[in-house]
């Protein structure tokens, strides 16, 4: 007879927020690292106390912290001691751990009770959806996992449940075949699709280049089809207006009455729009680009490598939703290389198609189940949102070093030091765009004095215009442009001032002082304020 093993110990008390976490040492240690912000490596700088039931004995790392835990007499409320489970003797013993293989047994036989909700194909394909979205977990490693758990599988013989013996043929035959059915990344994609309304991206074609490969010690040249991944708006769409949550929190949008701004429902560019003010539960789009890398930065081939992302979402929801990861649906993925070769035509183009018949007086009808008739929605583009170079290169405005830099009014940089009111400004709109052009179509060399080098296909929206879109990027724009001007110059009439005890000599000590990361990485030399050219007790 092999020694009793004793169950995993269930439910504890945190003993700095008294709450009962329910499950295993794992729940307590996530609930340390989430509430707490607590790293649970086996050192701590905390002092770590039991808590079960008024337990203080202490410890200063996780290992012996959960050695207590198993054996401390004074249980969490609501918590069972271990207590000792009888394993029958094995025959034919095998090179396995005996208590996993308890464990995924009893995990087994609690899915084989409740497979009358919910089949253990579908089960098996979740976890499986889940390392792959939540955890990143590669294909590869999905199909390590379902191989070698089909092999596991196949070994056992019988499969204790309750008390009742099921034969192999009838229990494990349906656990293995699930595995078999998800053992690639083709089948698992058809099952998603099948089975979770998984939505696959269309590969399509962009151009055609010549590339070379090594065949038999030879470099052989051969056509390569350069394409991009784009996931069409009625599929999404579809998708999230059969879900019924989405649906809730979708039609649940009331406008602010109190006057209060709270959303961009109650901005003015949504009441005086022709379409959103017509129809409150118009589709609302914010379009979002930007660059991904997807190696290392520092790398030499970082370019090649570089991803241009075309996200949305809908800005109908509540504000608390749509600051989760989870309602940020990509609409297209395309190498930086071929937008920089070919511009954003062959995206925008795609992304138009689908915009126009939201615009269109019929909308888009979806297919949605439980509507016999299908769902008609109408929307249009609200907003287009990127960093100050993506806007001016999908907008064709020229680089922000031009002399016609601003993307929303006309000024010319000669211009900027006599201009200090925003009346002064004349703005661009949709006319003198379209002017600007056409004057740049016509000669290229005109484009600097327009500060327009091509249009843009988001302008053959009904609604929408990049002359209109008035939307800065917080980050470049403030963080890196204006907030370090205006601390500059405080800083410089700070000191100019003769009853302050300010002088640059002691800010520059305080810089010097203050510790920096990359000093110590790049040793690297404190940046210096200096005051060249600032005259004795000058006053800006």
């Amino acid at each position: 007879m092999a020694q009793a093993n004793v169950q995993p110990r269930q439910n504890f008390s945190c003993f700095r927020c008294k709450f009962v976490i329910k499950g295993g040492y794992s729940s307590l240690t996530k609930h340390f690292r989430h509430d707490h912000a607590m790293k649970t490596c086996s050192k701590s700088k905390a002092s770590l106390v039991c808590g079960q039931n008024g337990c203080k004995e202490s410890f200063d790392n996780f290992s012996d912290f959960n050695y207590h835990l198993r054996f401390c007499k004074l249980f969490a409320k609501g918590s069972l001691p271990p207590q000792p489970i009888p394993v029958q003797p094995v025959q034919n013993p095998v090179s396995v751990n005996t208590e996993g293989d308890l464990d995924n047994s009893s995990q087994v036989c609690d899915l084989m009770g409740s497979s009358q909700s919910v089949e253990l194909k579908d089960f098996f394909a979740k976890l499986m959806l889940d390392l792959k979205a939540k955890h990143n977990v590669h294909h590869a490693a999905l199909d390590y996992l379902s191989l070698k758990l089909r092999e596991g599988l196949n070994g056992f013989q019988t499969l204790e449940c309750e008390g009742n013996i099921f034969e192999r043929e009838s229990t494990l035959a349906t656990v293995i075949e699930s595995f078999t059915q998800l053992g690639s990344q083709q089948k698992r994609t058809g099952y998603f699709k099948t089975n979770f309304n998984f939505i696959e991206p269309e590969e399509l074609f962009v151009d055609r280049s010549t590339g070379t490969v090594m065949r038999n010690g030879r470099i052989m040249y051969r056509d390569v089809n350069n394409t991009f991944q784009y996931i069409f708006l009625r599929r999404t769409l579809t998708a999230l207006f059969s879900n019924d949550a989405f649906r809730r929190l979708y039609f649940s949008e009331a406008p602010s009455s109190d006057g209060f701004i709270r959303s961009d429902r109650d901005s003015n560019f949504i009441k005086l729009h022709p379409l959103f003010s017509n129809f409150p539960n118009a589709i609302r789009i914010q379009l979002y680009y930007d660059d991904v890398e997807t190696v290392n930065a520092l790398g030499s081939k970082t370019k090649k490598h570089e991803l241009g992302m075309f996200l949305f979402r809908i800005l109908n929801l509540p504000n608390v939703e749509n600051s989760k990861l989870a309602n940020i649906f990509p609409i297209a993925i395309c190498t930086s290389i071929q937008i920089k070769k070919h511009g954003f035509d062959f995206i925008f183009s795609r992304i138009m198609d689908e915009v126009k018949e939201l615009e269109s007086e019929d909308g888009m009808l979806l297919h949605i189940p439980g509507f016999t008739n299908g769902l008609l929605v109408r929307g249009s583009i609200a907003a287009v949102c990127a960093d100050s170079k993506a806007a001016h290169e999908l907008g064709g405005f020229l680089s922000p070093s031009a002399n016609k830099f601003c993307r929303l009014c006309l000024i010319d940089r000669k211009d900027i030091k006599n201009c200090n009111c925003f009346d002064q400004l004349n703005m661009r709109n949709r006319n003198n765009y379209e002017d600007a052009v056409k004057e740049s179509s016509d000669c290229i060399e005109k484009s600097r004095g327009t500060g327009i080098l091509k249009g843009c296909l988001l302008n053959l929206s009904k609604y929408f215009h990049v002359a209109e879109n008035f939307i800065l990027d917080a980050t470049h724009d403030f963080l890196e442009g204006v907030v370090p001007f205006m601390i500059k110059l405080l800083l410089r009439y700070l000191i100019s001032l003769p009853q302050t005890a300010i002088s640059a000599a002691l800010l520059n000590r305080r810089i010097e002082l203050f510790h920096y990361a990359f000093n110590d990485l790049a040793n690297k030399p404190s940046p210096k304020f200096t005051t060249k050219g600032l005259k004795k007790r000058e006053i800006i």
